[in-house]
């Protein structure tokens, strides 16, 4: 997409950039984090809706800065189709149009954090889509965290979803890992944050300064261990550390929500 971009510094120590995309023809602007200094590190990528867009919000980047990253989290932002309008007052890029937006940036793995406002119909498609456009960028790895579903209250825009959606989204999420296994993985984010009420506000998905720390925590934790596999790259892999229960362990038809497999 084209777009004119602004970039000022950020004096942290992780040495943030932000990078504003104003769309052509559009008033709102999508925030683009960059981040780590040591240029032997890998490269990744970080998109999400609003419950990974916390970080950006509670200035939680700690961990992730071991990585060098490019880091695209909005409110309200939708796998594929039109975004809702989010807190921030405009209706983001989809997942596919912000891909398309950081076009050799992606890195070798590309985090997703996302879904909760995309409806039961249409997230099984978003997941196809963001897998051939991964492919088509060269990215070898998406990692998916999977989504809260554990006292959630939370509803998505125009009632697009709740926590039923979730349980049901991590299941196609579990279904596509098995149809591509080559490229899918699995950050089981669900069951390692189950219990744990403090690292999310009441609605059960949006995250608290705490979670949000918790979050990259788990994310670069995840990557370590991918990471660590990348001499055989192991197909259908599942990062194992600070996850509670592998998705391998699960059989069919289970919730795939705290130890319930």
């Amino acid at each position: 997409m084209n777009g004119v971009w602004m970039k000022f510094g950020v004096g942290m120590a992780t040495a943030l950039v932000v990078s504003m995309c104003f769309a052509v023809g559009s008033a709102h602007a999508d925030t683009v984090i960059t981040g780590g200094t040591d240029p032997t590190a890998k490269h990744v990528s970080l998109i999400g809706d609003s419950t990974l867009a916390g970080v950006r919000w509670n200035n939680t980047w700690g961990a992730i800065g071991a990585y060098n990253y490019v880091f695209d989290a909005e409110s309200c932002r939708r796998t594929i189709g039109v975004s809702c309008k989010g807190r921030e007052g405009f209706a983001p890029d989809n997942d596919i149009e912000t891909m398309q937006r950081l076009s050799g940036q992606l890195g070798s793995v590309l985090v997703i954090m996302g879904g909760y406002d995309d409806g039961g119909p249409t997230f099984s498609a978003g997941v196809d889509a963001v897998i051939a456009q991964a492919r088509s960028e060269g990215v070898m790895r998406v990692m998916w965290l999977t989504m809260r579903n554990a006292d959630v209250t939370y509803v998505g825009p125009t009632f697009a979803s709740d926590a039923n959606t979730y349980k049901d989204n991590n299941k196609i999420l579990l279904a596509k890992a098995q149809q591509y296994p080559d490229i899918l993985v699995l950050a089981d984010w669900a069951t390692y944050s189950a219990t744990r009420t403090d690292w999310v506000a009441p609605d059960g998905v949006h995250l608290t300064p705490a979670g949000s720390t918790a979050v990259i925590d788990f994310i670069k934790d995840n990557l370590d261990t991918l990471f660590a596999a990348t001499s055989r790259w192991i197909p259908n892999f599942v990062a194992q550390q600070r996850v509670a229960k592998p998705f391998a362990a699960c059989p069919p038809g289970s919730d795939l929500v705290r130890t319930a497999c």
